[in-house]
């Protein structure tokens, strides 16, 4: 039980133990005060405390977002060395900065370079096709020669080297968009739906829609040729069969119209030389075309 006093001015009761003095009506002394203040320093130091750490805390992690940002640029600016062996079936890629191409049997893509969001510059020997993720910088492929370049497209090429009856040549069909094509001194553009031949000095050739068509017809398992010089359509065939070819001089000018489709590399080989009014024979681990 507690006691009580009375204070000599008031009359209010108040417990035993208390100080008061008369003038302040009751409220703590300045020595009281004063170990109050004391006892609130410590918290005000420990919110300045945690406040330091935070900031500490959100500088590691923007620091941390940044490198792993600039890591994950340079690993998007790695340089491109892709490549498909002769004989196989045709295999897709992703790139880096989310495009993919799909590769042709013998054929090959590479940057000579970075590439990335910000370097789009590719070379091709063989064919492929393109299907490219929309971006700022232009995605650029060189073959034979000839540029094409876009900025979000689909499309195909097949760099056709050079013949004794043609110049090298880039065959270019597009499925998705349009592109622009190059080869000093010309520059033209390609539709969606339409293909073109373009030699590196600039000569160019429109197709018509079954050859169109045809450019594109590998990439469901067929090779459609119109028209076309024998020794460019042997050099394809050895690529896609993985046989060695040789065709007779009298026949390399010659121009051949031929569909193959699911037929393996001997049948490839005598609808060749049908297509030629020739024979095809095998001869010391390769093949030959020859008159009849």
């Amino acid at each position: 039980m507690s006691t009580s006093s009375t204070s000599p001015r008031s009359g209010i009761p108040t417990p035993t133990g208390t100080r008061t003095r008369a003038s302040d009506g009751g409220r703590p002394t300045s020595s009281e005060h004063a170990g109050e203040m004391a006892g609130r320093r410590p918290v005000t130091r420990m919110w300045l405390l945690g406040g330091v750490m935070l900031v500490a805390v959100a500088v590691a992690v923007v620091w941390r977002q940044e490198r792993a940002h600039l890591a994950s640029g340079a690993a998007s600016a790695a340089a491109v060395r892709l490549s498909v062996p002769v004989g196989v079936g045709p295999r897709t890629f992703p790139l880096a900065d989310g495009s993919r191409v799909t590769l042709a049997p013998g054929s090959t893509l590479e940057s000579r370079g970075a590439y990335g969001d910000t370097v789009r510059r590719l070379h091709l020997v063989g064919e492929a096709m393109f299907t490219v993720i929309e971006g700022e910088t232009p995605f650029v492929v060189r073959a034979a020669g000839v540029e094409v370049a876009d900025v979000g497209a689909a499309f195909v090429v097949r760099a056709m080297p050079a013949t004794s009856a043609t110049p090298a040549r880039a065959l270019v069909s597009v499925t998705r968009g349009e592109v622009q094509v190059s080869a000093a001194p010309w520059r033209g553009t390609i539709r969606e739906g339409h293909a073109m031949l373009v030699d590196s000095g600039g000569g160019h050739e429109v197709l018509d829609d079954v050859e169109a068509r045809g450019s594109l017809a590998w990439t469901s398992g067929a090779l459609l040729f119109t028209d076309e010089v024998a020794a460019s359509v042997i050099e394809r065939l050895a690529r896609w069969t993985g046989l060695e070819i040789k065709v007779d001089p009298a026949l390399a000018a010659n121009r051949v119209t031929l569909a193959v489709e699911r037929a393996s590399p001997e049948e490839t080989m005598q609808l060749m030389a049908e297509a030629l009014h020739a024979r095809a024979l095998p001869s010391g681990g390769h093949w030959v075309i020859r008159p009849r």
